[in-house]
Protein backbone atom coordinates (compact mmCIF):
# COMPACT_ATOMS: atom_id res chain seq x y z
CA UNK A 1 0.00 0.00 0.00
CA UNK A 2 0.95 3.88 -1.18
CA UNK A 3 2.39 5.18 2.75
CA UNK A 4 0.41 8.69 1.15
CA UNK A 5 -2.65 6.82 1.64
CA UNK A 6 -1.55 5.12 4.60
CA UNK A 7 -0.19 7.98 6.60
CA UNK A 8 -2.98 9.84 6.09
CA UNK A 9 -4.60 7.79 8.82
CA UNK A 10 -2.18 8.70 11.53
CA UNK A 11 -4.82 10.77 14.00
CA UNK A 12 -2.40 13.51 14.24
CA UNK A 13 -1.44 14.20 10.60
CA UNK A 14 -1.74 17.37 9.45
CA UNK A 15 -0.63 19.90 6.51
CA UNK A 16 2.26 21.72 7.80
CA UNK A 17 3.44 17.75 9.52
CA UNK A 18 3.30 16.53 5.79
CA UNK A 19 5.16 19.68 4.71
CA UNK A 20 7.89 18.97 7.26
CA UNK A 21 8.35 14.81 6.46
CA UNK A 22 8.82 15.68 2.66
CA UNK A 23 11.33 18.50 3.39
CA UNK A 24 13.24 16.31 5.42
CA UNK A 25 12.43 13.18 3.64
CA UNK A 26 11.64 14.02 0.19
CA UNK A 27 9.39 11.41 -0.28
CA UNK A 28 6.71 9.58 2.10
CA UNK A 29 7.89 6.13 1.45
CA UNK A 30 11.39 6.88 3.05
CA UNK A 31 9.91 8.84 5.66
CA UNK A 32 7.44 6.19 6.33
CA UNK A 33 10.78 3.75 6.79
CA UNK A 34 12.66 6.19 9.21
CA UNK A 35 13.61 5.97 12.80
CA UNK A 36 12.96 7.90 15.55
CA UNK A 37 16.55 9.56 15.32
CA UNK A 38 16.08 10.17 11.66
CA UNK A 39 12.49 12.09 12.37
CA UNK A 40 13.92 14.48 14.62
CA UNK A 41 15.10 16.22 11.78
CA UNK A 42 10.89 16.77 11.40
CA UNK A 43 11.44 19.25 14.30
CA UNK A 44 8.35 17.11 16.03
CA UNK A 45 8.40 17.13 19.24
CA UNK A 46 9.95 13.60 20.51
CA UNK A 47 6.39 13.02 22.38
CA UNK A 48 4.88 13.08 18.28
CA UNK A 49 7.49 11.00 17.12
CA UNK A 50 7.23 7.95 20.08
CA UNK A 51 3.00 8.34 18.83
CA UNK A 52 4.06 8.21 15.30
CA UNK A 53 6.18 5.09 15.85
CA UNK A 54 4.01 3.41 17.83
CA UNK A 55 1.06 3.38 15.23
CA UNK A 56 2.90 2.60 12.38
CA UNK A 57 4.23 -0.23 14.19
CA UNK A 58 0.95 -1.05 15.17
CA UNK A 59 -1.31 -0.55 12.59
CA UNK A 60 -3.27 -3.09 10.58
CA UNK A 61 -2.76 -1.94 6.63
CA UNK A 62 -4.97 -4.77 5.55
CA UNK A 63 -8.02 -2.89 7.42
CA UNK A 64 -7.10 0.34 6.02
CA UNK A 65 -6.57 -1.43 2.54
CA UNK A 66 -10.00 -2.59 2.93
CA UNK A 67 -11.70 0.23 3.73
CA UNK A 68 -10.11 2.75 0.64
CA UNK A 69 -11.54 0.02 -1.45
CA UNK A 70 -15.09 -0.39 0.00
CA UNK A 71 -15.04 3.48 -0.54
CA UNK A 72 -14.45 3.46 -3.97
Amino acid sequence: MRKEALIQYFPKFTLHRYQKLIKAFSTLEKAWQAEFDELRKTGWRDELIHEFLLWRDNINESNIQETLESEH
